[in-house]
């Protein structure tokens, strides 16, 4: 998360004697922003799995204040995204709720069943069976869903409900140090240029940027996905982002820890995010050492390249390189309609294993944080995806935009 901008005065959700946690928030077709959220009423001894109540809030601003409309039933830090049938899925780590609308009605189905690759289950090194725990899911361009748990295992299902298949036999977290898988929360997105995850360890007060080309294989970013006041203070609990139409996250959603209302308590709050820019790289192929790199810097709504983008101190080239402070820096510019082509000289650092190019700088309109990733022509990105039981292949499309995958059943006496 490269920047939280502003938290917005009562935004979320709260209630005294309540503990809210997991606040998803999906747009609706009307303009209604929906919050599923689950809350436990706080001093039960019952189990939490026995008393945490799913709800569903509603307000006319992304930030809030959000009102409960409905209660949906039990289930805690719930995951909402629409199945390859139009209806809409609430996934929790006890119960499975399906909806032909993001208002409902509700019907409650069968927990997620996982496909046995091994002969003992499903399996992490060390014998231990891996469970799904806590996750973050997301719909992929074949209406298949990527889900990927709190203890490191990445699946995928072709409905997004039953046969999920595990596609990995070690977690995404190894060499990350200081994280507990007892503490983790994930948080998962898919934009058009590649996959975000946040990696949040509240007990260790460590969190993680990772960034994915297909969602298996995954990239730690340097610095923490929050900012350090936020991290130190353990409030944090999990997060949630809130996406526009080419999937960039532009809020975020906190559990975060309300002190006041006494131990176990918490609220909901919404932060606003600065918005990544829409960028393109126009190079067909990797550029050699002092080859010229040309950026163009899409125009939008309340964006314009030509007169908000400050030169001075911009830079471009792979991620790992920009989040360091170097790069690539500016020798010129075109204009290409209301777009802006920029052009970059330099140590851009891109590599065979890099599959996103980075452009960081600073706005002129109040000297704000200016980002954006894109992807590099140079690299498939629609590749074959293996798992120990089965072939995931791309089927042949005439639309390059478009990628299908299928699961191939595995060879006979394998």
């Amino acid at each position: 998360m490269d920047c939280f901008e502003a938290v917005a005065e009562e935004s979320g959700i709260g209630e005294p004697g309540y503990a809210y946690t997991g606040g998803k928030v999906i747009k609706g077709d009307d303009g209604t922003y929906h919050l599923f959220t689950s809350r436990l009423p706080l001093g039960s001894k019952a189990k939490p799995s026995k008393i945490a109540q799913l709800v569903r809030a509603t307000s006319k601003n992304p930030c809030g204040p959000y009102r409960i409309a409905d209660e949906i039933g039990l289930g805690g830090n719930p995951e909402i995204y629409r199945l390859k049938r139009g209806t809409i899925a609430i996934y929790t780590p006890s119960y499975f709720y399906e909806g032909d609308k993001i208002t409902g009605p509700w019907r409650q189905r069968q927990t997620m069943k996982v496909n046995k690759c091994w002969p003992n289950g499903m399996l992490f090194p060390g014998g231990k069976a891996s469970r799904f725990g806590s996750q973050s899911c997301v719909v992929r361009q074949d209406d298949s869903v990527l889900m990927v748990g709190n203890k490191g295992g990445i699946w995928i299902s072709g409905d997004g409900y039953k046969n999920w298949t595990q596609m990995t036999v070690s977690d995404y977290y190894s060499g990350l140090e200081g994280t507990d898988e007892k503490s983790r929360d994930v948080e998962m997105w898919k934009t058009d240029v590649q996959y975000h995850m946040i990696a949040h360890d509240r007990e260790g007060r460590v969190s993680y940027r990772l960034r994915s080309k297909n969602g298996l294989l995954w990239k730690t970013d340097i610095g923490s996905a929050f900012p350090r006041a936020v991290s130190d203070s353990n409030a944090v609990q999990c997060v949630d982002v809130l996406q526009d139409e080419f999937g960039r996250a532009y809020q975020a959603s906190l559990t975060v820890k309300a002190k006041k209302e006494g131990a176990g308590s918490s609220t909901i709050i919404c932060a606003a995010l600065v918005k990544g820019r829409l960028m393109q790289v126009l190079n067909e192929t990797l550029p050699g050492d002092g080859e010229e790199i040309r950026v163009l810097v899409k125009a939008e709504p309340g964006f314009n390249p030509h007169t908000d983008i400050r030169q001075a101190g911009l830079i471009f080239g792979a991620p790992e390189k920009v989040d360091a402070g170097e790069g690539c820096r500016p020798v010129g510019t075109e204009k290409s309609g209301d777009d802006l082509i920029i052009l970059f000289k330099g140590d851009h650092g891109f590599t065979r294993d890099n599959f996103a190019g980075k452009l960081l700088g600073r706005s002129k309109n109040g000297d704000k944080l200016l980002f954006g990733y894109s992807r590099l022509p140079w690299v498939a990105y629609d590749q074959c995806m293996l798992c120990p039981s089965r072939t995931f292949l791309r089927s042949q499309s005439p639309a390059p935009t478009r990628c299908f995958l299928t699961a191939i059943a595995p060879p006979a006496n394998r």
